[in-house]
């Protein structure tokens, strides 16, 4: 969905790629076909997710999680999931899946666990599910969604799930940009507001 790739096709105009890797979907909108231009222009291959494998990125790396079955036409469900691992810390990230997907994820037998989930859907009812979330078991979720947006996310559901596992909560439409450091020492947060 445009809110997820949207601008995907200036990042690899100005950053180079050896890989792009998507789901074996396709949307009819001008966003979905600038990123199929942009991946052409690179002379890049698309890359069908496959969970289980595992890509370097600098000194981090990261397992591809799902899409694990097929979904047909639902595509918040394709998202391509990944566990990326920086020393010590670890962040699981799933785009818009939901439950069905996510339960497909947590019970596909790899390792979900993780200090930080970004919230899947921008902390939408229908993820973080209960399977879900005892799979990643993350000592922090950050939520993506915009201040005042209109479809309520965070959904009110979907706060209590964190607070009932203890989860600590950083969102984007209180914090602005959120970005997580990782060193040996800890988890570091800092925040660029609105």
């Amino acid at each position: 969905h445009k809110d997820h790739i949207g601008g995907l096709d200036d990042v690899l105009e100005t950053f180079p790629a050896k890989t792009v890797i998507m789901p074996p979907v396709e949307h009819t909108t001008a966003t979905f076909e600038d990123v199929l231009d942009a991946v052409a222009g690179q002379g890049l291959k698309i890359t069908k997710p496959v969970p289980g494998d595992t890509y370097d990125l600098g000194q981090s790396q990261f397992t591809v999680l799902g899409p694990v079955g097929d979904y047909e036409d639902e595509l918040n469900d394709w998202s391509v999931g990944i566990r990326l691992t920086d020393g010590n810390h670890s962040f699981v990230m799933c785009g818009d899946a939901e439950t069905e997907a996510e339960e497909d994820m947590a019970r596909s037998g790899l390792n979900l666990s993780a200090d930080v989930l970004k919230s899947g859907h921008h902390g939408s009812r229908t993820s973080s599910s209960p399977e879900f979330l005892e799979a990643v078991s993350p000592s922090w979720a950050v939520i993506s969604c915009g201040k005042g947006n209109s479809y309520g996310h965070p959904h009110k559901e979907t706060l209590k799930k964190y607070a009932e596992h203890r989860i600590q909560v950083l969102r984007t439409d209180e914090k602005g940009t959120i970005i997580a450091s990782s060193s040996p020492e800890g988890l570091t947060w800092t925040y660029t507001k609105k």
